[in-house]
């Protein structure tokens, strides 16, 4: 819990003007929402972005910014307390990671991003533990058993997106994405689709947050697609045979995507339902529904 003091700390203490130049952003994905605790269970991460170049005065000028992200990602079994591995439907699996990415926003409606990401999975992932502390801590429940967990590894890669938004007609937009990440942890092509109502700014949610300051609501609808070549919470590393338990992880996903964006000034919430399908056929749930729920301090 110590993060989130240091990391509201930091917001509340915060001064600025509207016009940001900066921002903290909080993402907390979790599916205790719902009342489960498995596949993809947690994610936490915590960016600090700023704007790279200042104001210029020709309209179609290049916007260019910077991001650091800090993140953690945990991956548990339904049947998280057995100690029995023929009973486990997803492996566990842990990942602390730091990301730079650098974006170039062409316009209000479209831009461009690249990123580099190193990280490390295992122990060093604090994931074991900290979930572990949280469950006994906060919910009074047992420790987990993670028995067979993804090994300690070092992680690193390279990640590319683009997007693009279209005014339909006053209120109503259409916004899409795609996104291709080539890492040791996970290598993946993302194509996000969807349908904006209101006059939130027209651009993928967790990106450009600079230019979605003005006050504004929106609601979202859409799906994203994805293609994995390969996924190291499942099938460990592409490199060795180390990890005790791996299994087959589908190639092919697919996300359901519903949710509410609101900016006011200096602050900017998200909350956004995922429905997502199985990242494993032996997979006893046949959707993995959870939260995202975003915040975000313009500084």
């Amino acid at each position: 819990m110590y993060r989130y003091l240091l990391f509201f700390g930091l917001l509340f203490g915060a001064t600025g003007p509207i016009a940001a130049q900066r921002y903290l952003n909080l993402q907390v994905d979790n599916d205790l929402y719902f009342g489960t605790d498995y596949y993809y269970s947690s994610g936490i991460f915590v960016d600090y972005g700023y704007r790279r170049t200042a104001e210029n005065t020709t309209q179609n000028s290049t916007k260019r910014y910077a991001r650091w992200r800090l993140g953690q990602e945990i991956y548990t079994p339904s049947r998280r307390y057995s100690t029995d591995l023929s009973s486990y439907d997803y492996p566990y699996s842990g990942y602390l990671f730091l990301q730079h990415q650098r974006e170039y926003a062409l316009s209000n409606n479209q831009g461009l991003q690249w990123g580099l990401q190193v990280g490390v999975s295992g122990n060093a992932s604090l994931a074991k533990a900290l979930q572990n502390i949280y469950h006994q801590w906060v919910l009074d429940l047992p420790k987990l058993a993670w028995l067979s967990a993804q090994p300690q590894r070092f992680h690193g890669g390279v990640l590319a997106s683009y997007h693009k938004g279209w005014s339909l007609f006053r209120g109503v937009g259409v916004i899409s994405k795609m996104l291709t990440e080539l890492t040791t942890h996970r290598v993946l092509t993302q194509g996000q689709f969807g349908l904006l109502l209101g006059n939130a700014a027209r651009v993928p949610y967790q990106d450009f947050l600079l230019l979605q300051q003005q006050k504004s609501w929106g609601i979202y609808m859409g799906t994203r697609q994805e293609y994995r070549p390969h996924d190291f919470p499942i099938e460990g590393s592409l490199f060795d045979d180390a990890s005790p338990f791996v299994m087959t992880s589908n190639r092919y996903r697919n996300h359901f995507e519903m949710g509410l964006i609101l900016n006011y000034q200096k602050w900017r919430l998200l909350g956004i339902f995922q429905s997502a399908s199985k990242d494993v056929d032996l997979q006893r749930q046949n959707r993995h529904k959870y939260l995202n729920f975003t915040i975000t301090r313009f500084l």
